[in-house]
């Protein structure tokens, strides 16, 4: 139970924080107000997520699971070549859509994964796909 629970957790906050540095490099491409406000708290909500995977890890003695710099430097990459110059706010919200759906991929293929997880990382993981469901609902009106 005890790796199932370290696995779910850490595939959580990794996942959590690449969702929280996407957007941050999103939000360096847009200028709409309205898009800019749904972009932060979906921001804050995956610091949430992240927080509450890392402290969930940190007291059972576990370290957490960072993303490789060199993840999070392919992701700005990416992120930069596909809206720098264009500040189109339909393609930044389709790319947030996009982000969300694949990592609420992950996050249902780590719950799959680990049946064994404990009752509080599977609720993290809820919660986390949840957040991200709830950014794809604020994007779509951006589209």
């Amino acid at each position: 139970m005890a790796d199932h629970t370290r696995r779910l957790l850490s595939e959580v906050e990794k996942t959590a924080a690449f969702g929280r540095d996407s957007v941050k490099a999103v939000l360096r491409h847009v200028d709409n107000d309205h898009l800019r406000q749904e972009l932060s708290r979906s921001r804050n909500r995956y610091r949430t997520v992240v927080d509450e995977a890392h402290n969930t890890l940190a007291s059972l003695g576990c370290h957490s699971g960072r993303n490789p710099q060199s993840v999070k430097m392919m992701m700005r990459t990416a992120i930069n070549a596909q809206l720098n110059r264009k500040r189109d706010v339909s393609r930044a919200a389709e790319m947030m859509i996009q982000g969300c759906t694949m990592g609420n991929i992950e996050l249902l293929k780590a719950i799959h994964d680990n049946p064994a997880a404990s009752t509080r990382a599977v609720d993290i993981a809820e919660h986390a796909i949840t957040e991200q469901e709830r950014t794809i609902e604020s994007m779509k009106r951006f589209l």
